[in-house]
């Protein structure tokens, strides 16, 4: 587009991450993280954890149900005291999320939440159970991988968020509108226009699996 990387406009960037809060939250003394979400609230954090695993330092859990087999699972696999568990969701209404909520609170878990400021039941949760959380930044879920979002759960299993944000940042202003990401979505464009519904995605790197719902 003719223009040099930091001259690209940041849009995302206007929702810039509270990096001091972020910061606390690496300063802790848990040996897990249990991460509740569902579709996008969880999805670029999920990205995060399998590319950077080899420097995350606790045992990460990420639960996308309310199914009670699976919930006393994970409850039977940790211990409260050295557990802290992130329920994330926007609207704060999503009832999986909620009911999880609920299920490990009940089990005297240190939590979390990360939620918009509003109405929606996880912040009246965590303000009727005195909850330390952190706002999510009005950005839709699957777009939110900048922000607090993932990078909460991210600073909490040792990845360095700070890198993650600054390498979205240069690879945005890269990539906006020239190279290989858009070439991939303009290619994708015109296979949908053309009437193509299906379309074969290898991944050949675990690592790299963890973006594919991104990509879908």
């Amino acid at each position: 587009n003719g223009k040099k990387p930091e001259e690209v406009d940041l849009k995302f960037g206007d929702v810039e991450p509270d990096i001091e809060r972020l910061k606390q939250l690496q300063d802790h003394d848990y040996s897990k993280l249990v991460v509740v979400g569902n579709g996008g609230s969880i999805t670029s954090f999920r990205a995060l954890y399998y590319f950077f695993i080899e420097h995350v330092d606790i045992d990460v859990r990420i639960v996308t149900t309310q199914e009670p087999d699976y919930l006393n699972q994970v409850h039977r696999q940790s211990d409260p005291g050295e557990t802290l568990v992130m329920p994330i969701s926007k609207s704060g209404t999503t009832s999986s999320v909620i009911d999880a909520t609920i299920f490990f609170l009940n089990r005297d878990y240190d939590m979390v939440p990360v939620t918009s400021d509003n109405d929606g039941a996880l912040r009246q949760i965590a303000e009727k159970r005195e909850l330390d959380w952190i706002e999510h930044r009005d950005v839709g879920g699957r777009f939110s991988g900048a922000t607090e979002t993932a990078l909460a759960p991210a600073a909490v299993a040792g990845i360095d968020f700070e890198e993650v944000r600054k390498g979205a940042e240069t690879g945005y202003r890269k990539f906006s509108g020239e190279g290989p990401a858009w070439e991939l979505a303009k290619a994708l464009e015109s296979a949908e226009g053309e009437g193509y519904d299906k379309v074969l995605t290898p991944f050949y790197s675990y690592r790299i699996f963890g973006f594919y719902p991104l990509v879908v």
